[in-house]
């Protein structure tokens, strides 16, 4: 199974994956899974970033998903949070 996401800052899309795998874990069968979650980075990025959780890490080891970051070429547009 594959999950697809295509975003400007990946806090947001990884929340989600997150908070969806957590709520679901007790439904989702062995995987393999691949989340591919696409990106460009904020054009004024100046470090920091999103977070997995150990739960969560623990989830997608346990159904065998696979997290690939796909970093896109220029920058998404979108302010970094704070500005």
């Amino acid at each position: 199974m594959f999950f697809g996401m295509m975003i400007g800052i990946c806090r947001p899309q990884l929340d989600k994956l997150e908070k969806w795998v957590l709520e679901h874990r007790n439904e989702l069968t062995q995987g393999p899974y691949v989340a591919d979650i696409g990106f460009m980075v904020s054009e004024d990025a100046s470090g920091g970033g999103a977070v997995l959780s150990h739960e969560a890490m623990s989830v997608f080891s346990q159904v065998r998903l696979s997290i690939y970051f796909s970093e896109y070429v220029g920058h998404s547009g979108v302010d970094t949070p704070g500005d």
